[in-house]
């Protein structure tokens, strides 16, 4: 097992975040007397109810994400949730009255103490949720975990799918937006999708994020305006080699976007580190066409067992 290694990569310098969210977006503590819209999903709910209280709440996100919208809360108590198909948000909210998407850990507003796990559909490839074209949106304390019961493609170096039962895909959530759209995303658990979070164009700011049993890409950003990772721990990967999806295995893949990492771990020990692949500690890429690179800091981050960094194809050990 090679030592740890602690890398601080400057690729440039610059000051991001320079449109970033403000209010609670940036992370501060939430003032759950802010909001002037206040709704309550739970496992025992029904979507018949108005979700204006936890005796009145919703059962399902997808009821949930109709009333998302400016200065807005939605709890979410204890429980598993898989909706029937992919929870799309599309109400816009902003930075100064954002729309905050609450896991009830600890049963203070729900009544329903736990965690709070939300699940790709069954049998299909799908994300779990898509935030799209929206923005002011803040994602706190859920676990985005494959469904049990939902196949995925078994290694695919030789490029062969596993027909036999069924070949589906568990995505996590998607968040696609301008760069005026601030989000956040903060203590949440991404566990066991191919894809397990995306984002694209917008502002975001990620806080304490774990990404574990990754069968192909953890965290994957595209063109995104700013992207600030901050304490995350990325690519803990437990799974037999039998279970990925690919040889190549990214904690983390940026392309075209401006970005600034700092105190994050690229983690792939285990028994299911890329034996016949590359395990990527992050892998920077510009858009195909020999376009540049946006610029990036990486400080204070830890690399263990991710043999690669590679930047625009060029790897540096």
């Amino acid at each position: 097992m090679k030592a740890t290694h602690v890398l601080a990569l400057v690729l440039a310098i610059s000051s991001l975040l320079t449109g970033a969210a403000s209010a609670q977006l940036d992370g501060s503590a939430i003032n759950h007397n802010n909001f002037a819209h206040k709704y309550y999903v739970r496992s025992s709910g029904n979507d018949s109810h108005d979700g204006k209280s936890p005796a009145n709440a919703f059962k399902t996100m997808t009821k949930a994400a109709l009333v998302a919208g400016p200065s807005t809360i939605i709890y979410v108590g204890a429980g598993t949730y898989e909706d029937a198909a992919v929870v799309y948000f599309t109400n816009t909210a902003t930075a100064a009255a954002p729309c905050f998407l609450f896991a009830d850990t600890t049963g203070q507003y729900t009544g329903d103490a736990g965690a709070v796990v939300v699940q790709c559909p069954i049998n299909q490839t799908a994300w779990t949720w898509y935030i799209n074209n929206a923005s002011g949106y803040g994602v706190v304390g859920f676990k985005f975990a494959e469904n049990p019961s939902t196949h995925i493609y078994n290694q695919a170096v030789g490029g062969t799918a596993d027909t036999a039962s069924g070949g589906y895909r568990p995505l996590g959530l998607a968040i696609w937006g301008t760069s005026q759209s601030d989000f956040l995303v903060s203590n949440c658990t991404f566990e066991g999708c191919q894809e397990q979070f995306q984002g694209n164009g917008a502002n975001t700011l990620m806080l304490n994020c774990v990404f574990n049993k990754t069968r192909y890409r953890n965290l994957y950003v595209s063109y995104c305006a700013n992207l600030t990772l901050r304490g995350c721990t990325l690519g803990k990967n437990d799974l037999p080699d039998s279970g990925k999806i690919y040889g190549y295995l990214f904690p983390f893949y940026s392309n075209q976007s401006q970005m600034a990492v700092d105190s994050c771990t690229f983690d792939f020990s285990g028994s299911g580190r890329a034996s016949d692949g590359f395990a990527y500690g992050a892998y920077l890429d510009g858009a195909g066409d020999g376009s540049t690179i946006a610029t990036a800091t990486f400080t204070s981050c830890t690399f263990k067992n991710c043999p690669y960094l590679a930047v625009q194809g060029s790897w540096l050990k």
